[in-house]
């Protein structure tokens, strides 16, 4: 898809498009995040629990997180990855941590 395909679908500026990878601009509301993730057809629910988490590590307030999150009408869905995303960390926890532990210095 092309930044004029996404401005067209997402009714956002391309220049505003534009700017979000490159950061240059203010960091993102979740209203403008949400729509391209919508667009784009990317789940949502991994892309607000990291545009959350990004947010706090910009150091934006937890009330203007919580605020940009409100304003959305489209129910997000939970914070928690998916059932069958916890059921296979689960089971490939105990082989992981092995092998990480087994590459440590």
């Amino acid at each position: 898809m092309t930044i004029n395909d996404l401005s067209g679908q997402s009714d956002y500026a391309k220049s505003k498009i534009f700017d979000l990878p490159r950061g240059t601009s203010p960091y993102p509301r979740w209203e403008i995040t949400h729509n391209l993730v919508h667009v784009l057809r990317i789940p949502t629910w991994p892309m607000r629990r990291l545009w959350k988490a990004a947010a706090l590590e910009a150091q934006k307030k937890p009330e203007w997180i919580e605020d940009c999150i409100r304003k959305v009408v489209v129910s997000t869905g939970s914070d928690n990855p998916p059932l069958g995303h916890l059921a296979f960390t689960d089971l490939q926890h105990p082989a992981y941590l092995s092998y990480a532990v087994c590459c440590l210095p």
